[in-house]
């Protein structure tokens, strides 16, 4: 894994892993949410926890199916 989350990022469900489970179409796709925990689980991933938008989401997921998302800063003028 390239990169790592840490509490306070805004999360997504990674595009491989939406596809990977069919359901780059349905409300998944959509969900953002806040990484509120960390947990070490190997040395290449880690079990996250996040504060999603949508009580109906499972708190809990592998970092590794998860993007880190924020502004677009090819258009934004942060």
């Amino acid at each position: 894994m390239s990169f790592h989350v840490k509490p306070g990022d805004q999360v997504a469900h990674s595009v491989d892993f939406l596809r990977a489970i069919f359901s780059e179409h349905d409300n998944l796709a959509h969900a953002r949410g806040v990484v509120v925990s960390r947990e070490p689980i190997s040395d290449r991933n880690a079990l996250i926890t996040v504060k999603w938008g949508d009580d109906e989401i499972p708190p809990k997921i592998l970092e590794s199916n998860l993007a880190i998302v924020g502004p677009n800063m090819r258009f934004c003028r942060c």
